[in-house]
């Protein structure tokens, strides 16, 4: 039985891979995924600036003695009550 095997002769074996074809990729597969990435950034940051300026806002009412330490609501005026007289007399110098 050793004389057997050792008298045939041994025949490799190729085998051939055969990959898919791929899908072709145009300009416009291109640019749809770029929008669709671009949006989903666009999309992303809205939610993150909604969620920071809500986490600031809670934040600014929800600290120890924030309602103590607010100065009144008329400092926040524009102050426009000079104005008018500032303008007359710049106005007449004219």
């Amino acid at each position: 039985m050793i004389a057997m095997l050792l008298q045939q002769p041994i025949t490799p074996v190729i085998v051939q891979v055969v990959e898919k074809p791929t899908r072709e990729v145009g300009v416009a597969d291109i640019l749809l995924e770029a929008i669709g990435l671009t949006s989903l950034m666009l999309l992303g940051a809205v939610v993150f600036g909604l969620l920071f300026g809500a986490a600031l806002i809670w934040y600014k009412f929800k600290r120890p003695g924030a309602r103590d330490s607010e100065p009144p609501a008329s400092d926040y005026g524009f102050r426009l009550s000079g104005l008018k007289t500032e303008l007359t007399e710049h106005t007449e110098k004219i």
